[in-house]
């Protein structure tokens, strides 16, 4: 998930060592120590990750990095990235960083439109129950809301 943030513009995050910038997106972001260790704790060495791809702060059995400079609808984001190949969370942070100075980016988004099914196993009135769930087709509507 994105982290918000008060300015995603960290200016020398890359420089820092792996330990400091955990320590500085736990400041910026609020994060709990539990949620650090998260990122601490794994199987990959984090010396092998750090050079990997830029900006690591932890490992999922792939390195963990941030892109930071990113503004999403006004709000300051840095973005947790989980990949293999060099060069993404750079390519990333600076496309963001290039639309940091108009404002960043702007979404627009459709509500999702959802179905259901419900499936019948071995009914001997297909009919009547076909009826007696659309008789409660609002009450299930609203159940799947909630």
């Amino acid at each position: 998930s994105t982290m918000p943030v008060e300015n995603s513009r960290l200016q020398g995050f890359y420089k820092l060592s792996v330990e400091d910038r955990r320590k500085r997106l736990a400041d910026i972001a609020g994060l709990s120590d539990e949620h650090v260790r998260a990122w601490a704790d794994a199987e990959l060495d984090e010396n092998i990750a750090d050079g990997m791809i830029e900006n690591v702060i932890g490992r999922y059995s792939l390195p963990i990095g941030a892109a930071t400079n990113f503004i999403i609808d006004g709000e300051h984001y840095v973005i947790p990235f989980v990949v293999e190949e060099a060069s993404v969370v750079a390519a990333a942070s600076n496309m963001a960083k290039r639309c940091h100075a108009k404002g960043g980016f702007v979404s627009n988004n459709t509500d999702p439109v959802m179905i259901g099914q419900i499936q019948l196993v071995d009914c001997e009135d297909a009919g009547t129950a076909a009826e007696t769930i659309l008789a409660a087709k609002g009450e299930l509507i609203g159940m799947c809301d909630e």
